[in-house]
């Protein structure tokens, strides 16, 4: 038997007459590029839009995607957080995209390729908002606030100081565009949710309710009932971040109102009460409401066709409409919310 140490040797001895110009290292196989679209793939790419909310901007605004203090891009990033955290709502990626067809220091936002707004901005510029508590003049240029249609004033940064001092909201351009980015997704959150990211959504609740999620089956309740009542809600503007509250109600009641998304998501509605009704609650727990007087209110109920359409005149409508603005507005108090 041959000595350990003596093989060691050998060893050692035999790797130092070799040189390592005559080792034989294979190389290493190269990364393959990825192989460039053919004409056809290109123009079903053009075709088929995938992007679900798009911000087009002009040239001009380019510097401001990127910029070194929070561009568009942070943003909009912290905007979908706030959405999600403040109002239960999905909020998919946006993609923003450059475009030759605005004016200057334009924009324009596409939910799910149609558009539904559009603005301008400047970048150089501040925008002073609101109609002030002081007789100070301040230079500016008369606009209107995109997002919620104030009267406002695009000023210079060395007024800020003075237009704040006289009572005035004073913002920077990204700050204008994505608060108006905001409201859009707000209002339009029921058409940028897909069934596939409803799906996704559903692989997450089964890591934590995996018995809940095995329940959701066709005989039991569809994948499109259950998006429609899902868009429904959010239509409202009814949070859905605790979707396994709402797969829990939208189970229970399925077997009632079977595949009548308008049936199941009134139900499914009334048993979302307490959650719903928690956002109006001011800080000593109170819900300030607006209620019709019952007889009223069973007349407009038979006057409701299929539970979605209010079968009232122009005139009638109108009146109605007018009426409520007149007591919400006579009830509404700085600080507290009601609820119709």
């Amino acid at each position: 038997m041959v000595p350990f140490f003596a093989l060691a040797g050998g060893i050692v001895f035999f790797l130092s007459r070799v040189n390592p110009e005559d080792v034989a290292i294979p190389d290493e196989e190269p990364e393959r590029e990825p192989e460039p679209q053919t004409l056809e793939e290109q123009q079903l790419d053009e075709f088929v839009e995938t992007d679900r909310v798009i911000l087009e901007i002009s040239a001009t605004l380019r510097p401001l995607v990127k910029q070194q203090r929070k561009g568009i891009t942070d943003r909009v990033a912290e905007m979908r957080r706030e959405l999600t955290r403040k109002h239960g709502l999905w909020v998919p990626l946006v993609r923003i995209r450059e475009t030759v067809d605005t004016d200057a220091n334009s924009y324009r936002m596409l939910i799910t390729g149609r558009q539904v707004a559009d603005g301008a901005i400047r970048p150089d510029l501040m925008l002073m908002i609101g109609e002030g508590r002081s007789g100070l003049e301040i230079e500016g240029e008369e606009t209107i606030e995109p997002a919620f249609g104030l009267k406002a004033r695009w000023i210079t940064p060395g007024w800020k100081a003075r237009a704040e001092l006289a009572g005035y909201a004073v913002v920077d351009a990204v700050s204008v565009l994505i608060t108006h980015l905001g409201e859009v997704l707000r209002s339009h959150a029921h058409e940028t949710l897909s069934r596939e990211d409803l799906q996704q959504m559903i692989n997450k609740v089964r890591e934590t309710h995996p018995s809940l999620v095995e329940e959701l089956k066709p005989e039991a309740l569809k994948a499109s009932v259950l998006h429609q009542v899902v868009t429904r809600l959010l239509r409202e503007r009814v949070p859905v971040t605790n979707l396994p509250r709402i797969l829990e109600a939208a189970l229970n009641q399925a077997a009632q109102h079977g595949s009548d998304p308008v049936a199941l998501t009134e139900s499914v509605r009334d048993e979302l009460g307490p959650m719903i009704c928690n956002r109006y609650r001011d800080e000593e727990g109170r819900i300030r409401v607006i209620v019709m007087e019952p007889g009223a209110e069973a007349g407009l109920q038979e006057l409701l066709r299929d539970r979605q359409c209010l079968a009232l005149g122009p005139k009638q409508l109108e009146r109605l409409l007018q009426f409520f603005s007149a007591e919400w507005q006579k009830r509404l108090r700085p600080g507290s919310l009601c609820v119709c």
